[in-house]
C-alpha cells in the first residue's frame, strides 16, 4: 500500500466542505464517532479472457474492525481460502483490504430543520488497497496486490431520530486510478461504496453503541508491467464486499 495515498485523504478530511454538527448531530445530541468490528463476505473473482494463472478468485468470510468521524471512514478486513482439495503444492490464499473515504457536502438536497434531517450530495474522495495472495508470496510481483485513488459523488442521508440516536448512509458511485504495489502497472476502477451506520447513547458513562452494515462492488482493471518480465498477467477482477459492523460510539 502506498501511504502517501492515505496521507493525502486525511489531509483532505480537514478541507472538505461540511460540518461535524450536520453529518453526525450536534452538541449535546448523539454519539459522534465509532469503533466496530466486523464480519462479513468477498466475492471476488476473474473477469477477463482465458484462465489465468495463477488465480486469485476468494469467496470466503473475512473480519476486520472499522472507525468512523464525521466525514471520515476508514476499514479494514481481511480473510483466509484454503487450498483446493487435491491441489499439488497448493497454499492457501490470504486477502487483505483497507479502505478510506472522506467527504464533504457539495450541495444539500433538502434540510428543513437544523440539527434534523438532511439529504445531500455529497463530493467523496476514496482509496482502497486489496491483497490478494499465496501464503508466504505477500510481496510477490505475480500476486494480487492493487491500490485505487478515485472520486465520486452520490447521495447522503443523515437523521436525528431522537436525543440519543443518530442514523446516516450514503451511496456513491466511484471512479478511480488504480495501480500495482510493487510493479508499473497502471489502470483503471469503478466501484459503488455504499454505508449505514446507526448510533445510539450515550448509555455507559460517555461510551454508545455502533450498529453499521458496508458494501463496496467493484471492478480493476489493471495492466500488466513493462519492466518486469514476471508480471505479464492482467489484473481484471470484480468483486462484492458485504461488512456487518458492531461496536462502541462515543
Amino acid at each position: 500500500m502506498r501511504p502517501a495515498l492515505l496521507t493525502l485523504l486525511l489531509a483532505a478530511s480537514l478541507l472538505l466542505p461540511g460540518t461535524a454538527a450536520a453529518q453526525f448531530g450536534g452538541v449535546g445530541g448523539p454519539p459522534l464517532q465509532g469503533l466496530t468490528v466486523g464480519y462479513g463476505w468477498v466475492d471476488f473473482c476473474f473477469d477477463g479472457d482465458g484462465d489465468p494463472q495463477p488465480s486469485f478468485d476468494f469467496a470466503e468470510p473475512v473480519f476486520g474492525v472499522a472507525y468512523a468521524r464525521p466525514r471520515l471512514h476508514l476499514s479494514l478486513a481481511f480473510g483466509s481460502q484454503a487450498a483446493p482439495v487435491g491441489s499439488v503444492g497448493g497454499r492457501d490464499l490470504g486477502l487483505l483490504d483497507v479502505a478510506l473515504t472522506t467527504w464533504g457536502d457539495l450541495f444539500t438536497l433538502y434540510a428543513p430543520e437544523e440539527g434534523g434531517t438532511r439529504l445531500t450530495l455529497p463530493l467523496l474522495l476514496h482509496s482502497n488497497f486489496r491483497r490478494v495472495s499465496p501464503e508466504g508470496e505477500e510481496t510477490s510481483l505475480t500476486s494480487f496486490s492493487v491500490t485505487t485513488l478515485g472520486l465520486g459523488t452520490g447521495l447522503a442521508f443523515s437523521s436525528r431520530l431522537s436525543r440519543r440516536v443518530h442514523i446516516e448512509a450514503r451511496a456513491t458511485p466511484i471512479f478511480a486510478l488504480a495501480t500495482r504495489s510493487f510493479a508499473d502497472g497502471t489502470g483503471t476502477a469503478r466501484l459503488l461504496d455504499a454505508d449505514a451506520l446507526l448510533l445510539a447513547g450515550p448509555f455507559f458513562g460517555r461510551l454508545g453503541l455502533a450498529l453499521g452494515y458496508g458494501f463496496r462492488g467493484q471492478v480493476w482493471r489493471v495492466g500488466s508491467s513493462d519492466l518486469f518480465r514476471d508480471v505479464t498477467v492482467d489484473l481484471d477482477y470484480r468483486g462484492t464486499l458485504h461488512f456487518l459492523r458492531l461496536g462502541v460510539s462515543w
